[in-house]
């Protein structure tokens, strides 16, 4: 079957063979050729119309199921940080091992600054909004220097591999 462009130049090619520039009469058996094309042409319009609509169908369920993935994901995760507050609740900071599995502990520092403590500027740093230096502040607590509203935590953390 030829492509929309081939039928339409045969369809044109068709009607100037089929009619007599002379006398202006047509030829009945080069008019059927030309319905013929016409129709062929005809029915590939509707093919390309129904292939576009099946692709515009098909997009919108791709996106769909694609919107239901990142759902399942995102479920996925919130349910895997819960189980890991689970387990970390359950070891209690002990280690953990199988063949399948290891659990371990790390310990990290992390600067606490209550919400209204008068931090010096040089524990500040700007960006587009004002917010605690929280590197230089732990680096001046564990240092030994005291600053109101602040103190280091120590926290284990849970690495599952």
């Amino acid at each position: 079957m030829a492509n929309l462009f081939e039928i339409n130049r045969a369809i044109t090619d068709a009607w100037a063979a089929c009619v007599d520039p002379e006398t202006g009469e047509v030829n009945d058996e080069l008019y059927a050729q030309f319905e013929a094309l016409e129709m062929e042409r005809d029915a590939k319009i509707d093919g390309i119309a129904c292939w576009v609509k099946n692709l515009t169908s098909d997009a919108a369920q791709l996106k769909a199921e694609a919107k239901a993935m990142q759902e399942r994901a995102a479920a996925a995760e919130k349910k895997a940080e819960s189980l890991k507050g689970y387990l970390a609740a359950a070891l209690n900071g002990q280690k953990f091992e199988t063949p399948r599995c290891v659990i371990g502990w790390r310990k990290s520092t992390a600067v606490q600054i209550a919400p209204d403590a008068d931090l010096p500027a040089e524990y500040l740093r700007t960006k587009t909004t004002v917010e605690p230096d929280k590197t230089a502040i732990k680096a001046a607590l564990v240092a030994g220097t005291a600053i109101d509203g602040c103190h280091l935590e120590t926290r284990n953390n849970m690495t599952l591999k």
